[in-house]
């Protein structure tokens, strides 16, 4: 069993390692609790790296060591950022992940919403949208 679970870690340890190599990379403070999916991350600094050609990222806490991988879809065109910017729903004092801007790309990664979103959206007004400047990104 441990062997096995050895085994899983090293996995887990190389598949982060190369999916951290083949993305655009986002890197942003988010001053705030924020949620994805079921998963709540703390307020600090976070890399985000997309695989573009998978649709998929990788969420990971700089100072907390909180990681997670999220598939995601194409979202909404816009003007290229060098930086990218991270966008966020608020509904009152809770934040939501929502789209995820690739620095030097015209396209969002949309994120699909959780159950609590969805059930926030269905009982409050609608959410305000806060975006982060990323502080820096990498390709």
């Amino acid at each position: 069993m441990f062997n096995t679970l050895k085994a899983s870690s090293t996995f887990a340890l190389l598949a982060t390692s190369l999916f951290a190599q083949s993305g655009s990379k986002v890197i942003a403070t988010v001053p705030f609790d924020f949620t994805v999916r079921n998963h709540q991350f703390a307020a600090g600094t976070y890399t985000v790296t997309s695989d573009l050609g998978q649709g998929t990222l990788l969420i990971r806490g700089d100072e907390n060591g909180s990681a997670m991988f999220i598939l995601t879809h194409g979202g909404k065109a816009g003007k290229a950022d060098r930086n990218g910017k991270l966008v966020f729903h608020r509904y009152q004092d809770r934040y939501f992940l929502s789209e995820v801007w690739p620095g030097g790309t015209t396209c969002a990664r949309e994120l699909q919403p959780s159950k609590a979103e969805l059930e926030l959206a269905r009982t409050t007004r609608r959410p305000t949208t806060v975006s982060l400047l990323a502080s820096g990104s990498h390709r």
